[in-house]
């Protein structure tokens, strides 16, 4: 609902998953050249399946952070929790059944190692949802971050993910960027009502 006041060319869906996200986007944007990134083989492959026949789609077996390195990513039980940070206490807590249960290696670049310029079309939307990883992944994508229209990413207040950037960094990070808090949406709260995380959209200013 919240993107259906929106028309998007390009999407960037960095922690794909198996396509939950990118599956919106294609129902709400049909004509979007949409780049789908996920870093973990059984999750990739789904989403490779999925996408096999849409051109339209171009699936990427990769995490995006600042560096080009192979690295080893925390396997959460709920893959879609899986972190290259080390998944907290708290995390399970709040949302029970997503320890880690191994470790995978993965590759790791910056996204101008997958992209260039020239597929920005006008209008991109730029999605993180990378469980802590979200200022290192948009240190990753700091080289087109002026090509952006929207950034649509998952943030904490609280560490669930050791060593993880909490929400206030990320809006001064992205506030640096010239871009601007618009709405908050999909709020989770603890067991005590207290707000833990969200999914964040930010605004480029417009001169």
């Amino acid at each position: 609902l919240f993107f259906s006041k929106f028309s998007f060319n390009t999407v960037i869906d960095i922690g794909a998953n198996v396509g939950q996200f990118s599956l919106v986007m294609k129902k709400n944007f049909p004509h979007a050249t949409i780049y789908a990134f996920e870093p973990l083989k059984t999750p990739f492959q789904k989403l490779s399946d999925i996408f096999a026949t849409d051109v339209n789609v171009k699936i990427f077996n990769s995490a995006i952070g600042p560096e080009t390195k192979e690295t080893l990513i925390n396997v959460s039980s709920r893959n879609d929790s899986s972190s290259l940070l080390p998944i907290s206490k708290l995390q399970n807590d709040i949302f029970p059944g997503t320890l880690s249960i191994g470790q995978e290696k993965i590759m790791m670049a910056p996204l101008s190692n997958h992209l260039t310029e020239n597929d920005f079309q006008n209008s991109v939307l730029l999605k993180l949802d990378v469980q802590g990883f979200e200022l290192e992944a948009l240190k990753g994508c700091e080289n087109f971050l002026n090509l952006v229209t929207m950034v649509y990413c998952e943030c904490s207040f609280v560490e669930l993910y050791a060593g993880q950037a909490l929400a206030h960094e990320v809006i001064e990070y992205l506030s640096r960027h010239e871009f601007v808090l618009k709405a908050l949406i999909n709020v989770q709260h603890d067991q005590a009502g207290q707000v833990v995380q969200a999914d964040f959209a930010f605004s480029k200013l417009k001169r």
